[in-house]
């Protein structure tokens, strides 16, 4: 079995209030929508997390953590931060290049800005 990709999911702190992200984890366990990239791949999820409020006050620093401890690699951002995926139309976060950026200077691959 080839090593696991470890994967961290970042969602919208407002939303998270009403949502408690049952369509992130079945779209993770079952390799659908953002997640289908992984068919035939080995993935973890090492981390979930809420932006913190704007302006993602607490992503830099929890990625980090998570990049440091669990070898965190990609970063996904849920549909309430990244916009229209078919099925919820959220209005992508304008903090949303901040965040991705934030990821990106860690080095890791981000994926939810397409």
């Amino acid at each position: 079995m080839d090593t696991p990709i470890k994967i961290a999911l970042v969602r919208c702190d407002k939303i998270s209030e009403t949502c408690p992200a049952a369509d992130c984890f079945d779209s993770f366990n079952n390799k659908w929508g953002g997640f289908e990239r992984y068919q035939g791949q080995s993935i973890i999820m090492v981390g979930s997390m809420t932006c913190g409020g704007c302006p993602g006050r607490r992503v830099s620093w929890l990625l980090k953590e998570l990049m440091e401890k669990k070898g965190l690699q990609v970063v996904h951002f849920s549909t309430c931060v990244g916009g229209f995926d078919g099925k919820y139309n959220h209005q992508r976060c304008i903090h949303m290049k901040n965040m991705a950026g934030y990821a990106h200077d860690l080095g890791l691959e981000v994926v939810g800005m397409e």
